[in-house]
């Protein structure tokens, strides 16, 4: 049986933004008094927890429940959010992540699929999956203030690995307790269906291409899953350029450093929103496409 969290933790030095701290702070203090000995803990993953983090990065967190959440009690964890949403500066804009029952966290599985008297139709398809689905468990995703939906984004084996690996721990005990080990042939064949995914969805219309943050974002993706093809560990952003220039043709590893650098102008600037070069459009497909054919042979 997992055991809860015992109470809030004082204000501490999670990340390099003492701002942020506090965010977290008033955050996990509204998670006690909101869930009580249902906490298990609290945790950072993503560039927080693999490096390359910034103001434009999102602030990736999974909480792990003893018990899942019904529908009909979501609506507190919305309200929290909401909240949260009204400090000023952008670091709870950002806060961005999912609500885990323990039970199904703890491994990838397929069983159960559904939440207990919430089933989804077969043939459901979550908006960027690279899967098809419904194939696991799905979570309580929160974005910004926006009400919680159940999605499988983050029950994955790379949202694990980073996890059990390198995550930030805010509340409750070593993430290594609560989540199996992941294997480096579990994140390759996670990181194939990545690419092979998006393969299925590479067109000029796809959502990546409406701004040029949004097509650097899609090459960084797909340069870091073939760096997870490769060395079997997930590669933060700045690592996936250095993967590129060591191992990929000149071709791919020019596009991956413009696109690193695109991400970074974009980010800091008021342009973000800006169309991207219909050039760098043009090779991001078909980087896409090449590194969808590398998948495909260690699939």
């Amino acid at each position: 049986m997992t055991k809860p969290t015992e109470g809030a933790p004082p204000l501490r030095a999670w990340t390099p933004h003492a701002d942020l701290d506090g965010v977290l702070h008033r955050w996990l203090v509204g998670l006690h008094a909101l869930l009580g000995d249902n906490l298990v803990g609290a945790y950072l993953h993503g560039s927080l927890a693999v490096g390359d983090f910034d103001q434009a990065s999102d602030v990736d967190f999974l909480v792990v429940l003893r018990d899942d959440i019904p529908a009909t009690d979501i609506g507190p964890v919305h309200e929290l959010h909401r909240e949260l949403c009204r400090l000023p500066g952008p670091w709870a804009q950002n806060l961005e992540g999912s609500y885990a029952p323990a039970f199904a966290l703890r491994r990838l599985t397929t069983e159960p699929r559904d939440p207990p008297g919430e089933p989804r139709p077969d043939g459901l398809r979550e908006p960027g999956m690279w899967r098809p689905g419904p194939y696991a468990y799905p979570f309580w995703f929160v974005s910004e203030d926006e009400a919680p939906v159940r999605r499988e984004y983050d029950n994955c084996q790379m949202v694990r690995w980073v996890l059990r690996e390198k995550g930030v721990r805010l509340t409750g005990p070593p993430a290594a307790e609560l989540v199996d080990p992941v294997s480096g042939e579990d994140l390759r064949r996670e990181a194939a269906q990545v690419l092979l995914g998006n393969l299925e969805r590479l067109t000029p219309e796809l959502s990546w291409f409406r701004s040029a943050y949004g097509q650097a974002s899609g090459v960084l993706i797909c340069a870091r899953a073939l760096g997870t093809l490769e060395t079997g560990e997930v590669r933060s952003k700045r690592s996936a350029v250095a993967f590129a220039r060591a191992r990929l043709e000149p071709r791919w590893a020019d596009l991956v450093a413009a696109a690193f650098a695109e991400r970074a102008r974009s980010a800091a600037g008021p342009e973000a929103d800006r169309r991207p070069d219909p050039r760098a459009v043009a090779e991001t497909l078909a980087f896409g496409r090449w590194a969808a054919e590398r998948a495909a042979q260690v699939r």
